[in-house]
């Protein structure tokens, strides 16, 4: 099997605690993904309680079948977005949108 030697190995754990505490769990990343989050979770709520709130495609996608084929309507949507268009939908639907940037 491959693998780093031993000092190697104790350099790629320092790097990987340090991009770990500096970068990847910085409280503006942290903040960031906490409001992206909440965006998507708007975005879902709001598309599923009023699918005409959907382009008029995805509406009528979302209103065939049951509950779980309109959830996944919804959620095939939004996975589609980019994160700009999620933002710029949340600002059109909702009065209040974090900035991400």
């Amino acid at each position: 099997m491959i693998a780093f030697s031993k000092p190697m190995a104790e350099q790629e754990r320092e790097v990987k605690r340090f991009l770990r505490a500096r970068m990847y769990r910085h409280p503006r990343v942290d903040r960031v993904m906490k409001d992206a989050a909440g965006i998507v979770s708007d975005l879902f709520g709001r598309y599923f309680a009023d699918p005409s709130a959907l382009p008029a495609d995805w509406a009528r996608e979302a209103g065939m079948g049951g509950e779980t084929s309109h959830a996944r309507a919804v959620a095939d949507f939004i996975a589609g977005m980019t994160d700009r268009y999620a933002i710029d939908e949340h600002r059109r639907l909702f009065d209040l949108t974090p900035d991400l940037l």
